[in-house]
């Protein structure tokens, strides 16, 4: 399905950033100790994909690395702020 979309559509990609974080490869590594839950490595590892895969240079490399989860904002805020 993914692949139907992309090749239909100019404005559509796909990151395999899930297919990367549970990939027999990785063995595990970017799973918290209850192995449910994505690692901040493995955060890191799938924003990494995403601006290699789309250009974009971060102008402090080290920023990302810093952030917490109360930097970033939640899709409904986003949403909410544009709705309006």
């Amino acid at each position: 399905m993914c692949g139907q979309l992309y090749a239909s559509y100019d404005d559509v990609d796909y990151l395999p950033s899930y297919e990367a974080m549970t990939s027999q490869k990785a063995r595990g590594r970017f799973y918290q100790d209850n192995l449910r839950t994505i690692s901040r490595e493995g955060v890191l590892a799938a924003m990494k994909m995403f601006t290699d895969a789309h250009g974009i240079i971060a102008d402090d490399a080290d920023a990302a690395e810093h952030r917490t989860v109360d930097d970033a904002l939640c899709e409904e805020e986003l949403l909410e702020a544009f709705a309006q």
